[in-house]
């Protein structure tokens, strides 16, 4: 009798170690042009947040990045503006599209970020 529950056991074992498939997609999505990598170190490292959001849209930072932006990277498609206030271009502002800017620490726009606004960016193709 112990040989065979000690055979379901190593059964029940074997069966549960075999991968399954995922519950989720393996397919990669589509990015948006517009959706933006935020991070408060250079070369994309620190805390770093994606953002998805429409175009012509002002973004306030949330308090995890506001004016702790040390690199700032765009998805192909869109010019961005990196920005002081609640998208006020009166304030400084510093103009980004793809790949980025992946080291603001040189520049006098190194911490200092509180918004960002993102437009479509025509298309340079000939037709």
């Amino acid at each position: 009798m112990h040989f065979f529950t000690a055979l379901f056991s190593l059964f029940a074992a074997t069966a549960t170690a075999f991968p399954t498939k995922p519950a989720y997609s393996t397919t990669p999505a589509a990015r948006d042009a517009g959706d933006v990598y935020i991070c408060t170190g250079a070369n994309f490292t620190g805390h770093c947040e994606y953002f998805k959001q429409a175009l012509d849209t002002c973004v306030i930072l949330p308090d995890t990045l506001s004016k702790q932006v040390s690199a700032f990277g765009p998805d192909e498609g869109a010019r961005c503006l990196l920005m002081q206030g609640s998208c006020d271009d009166r304030m400084p502002y510093r103009d980004a599209s793809y790949p980025g800017i992946s080291d603001l620490r040189n520049s006098t726009f190194d911490g200092t970020a509180t918004s960002f606004i993102c437009f479509h960016l025509p298309s340079t193709e000939e037709a």
